[in-house]
């Protein structure tokens, strides 16, 4: 059994260290308040941001409202993260404290797939159906995408956007790069509508709401006797089994 002035040692040597740990802890906050040269001092400057685009890092910066912070640890990462996933460009942020006075920010930008035109304006908008702005200086290369508004509903907002993507990712297995898609008419579920443009001008063709990759062969297979003819197509039917219905240009 430990005699009494072992266990007295041992009981100092604890509250030596406490008081000295104690101390430490106190100097530290007094050197990251008072100090405006700590390694502890959080400054916006030591916002590391990756993974944006389209979205700046004064807007990133601005979301984030750190101006009056002076640790990494006097704000909450919940709330920030919040705050910039209300810009739209933003699909999913993520933060994570860096000792010992940095932060780090990753960015998951929306990816756009149709210009929509919103009132006067020409936009972008994500699978989701999330309308964006169009960042200065870019370049996008989609069709316009019609028969869908702001006011559509949630169920058919899906509904529209999930035909317009199945009927995109059949023409980009088949396109040999003659014809380019202008226009993608959506408003009508049973019947997507689109505007192809070729060397010898534009036509409206009518896919139906499936087998648009197989619909779309059946064109290109069909459309170079028509250029032959030199006929005018106004629009041209693909819903129907075994058969192309055309509307002549008169």
């Amino acid at each position: 059994m430990p005699s009494l002035a072992r266990r007295l040692r041992k009981w100092f040597f604890f509250l030596l260290l406490t008081l000295v740990g104690g101390a430490g802890v106190a100097y530290w906050f007094e050197v990251r308040d008072l100090n405006p040269l700590s390694p502890f001092k959080f400054f916006s400057s030591g916002v590391r941001v990756q993974g944006n685009r389209y979205v700046t890092r004064q807007e990133i910066l601005e979301n984030l409202d750190l101006w009056e912070v002076e640790s990494i640890f006097d704000f909450s990462i919940e709330l920030r993260r919040n705050k910039l996933e209300e810009i739209a460009w933003i699909q999913e942020a993520y933060l994570v404290r860096l000792l010992p006075n940095r932060l780090g920010v990753l960015i998951k930008e929306r990816q756009p797939v149709a210009f929509v035109q919103v009132a006067d304006r020409v936009k972008l908008m994500d699978s989701e159906g999330v309308v964006l702005d169009v960042p200065s200086g870019s370049s996008f290369d989609f069709p316009v995408l019609t028969g869908w508004n702001e006011s559509t509903v949630e169920g058919d907002r899906g509904a529209h956007l999930l035909l317009y993507e199945g009927f995109i990712r059949s023409w980009e297995d088949v396109s040999q790069g003659e014809w380019s898609v202008s226009e993608v008419d959506v408003s009508d579920l049973k019947d997507l509508r689109a505007v192809l443009v070729g060397r010898s001008g534009s036509v409206l063709v009518h896919f139906g709401r499936e087998d648009f990759g197989q619909r779309f062969r059946n064109f290109l297979n069909f459309i170079p006797r028509v250029q032959l003819s030199q006929a005018s197509i106004q629009s041209v039917d693909l819903r129907f089994r075994n058969q192309i219905v055309v509307n002549p240009k008169f």
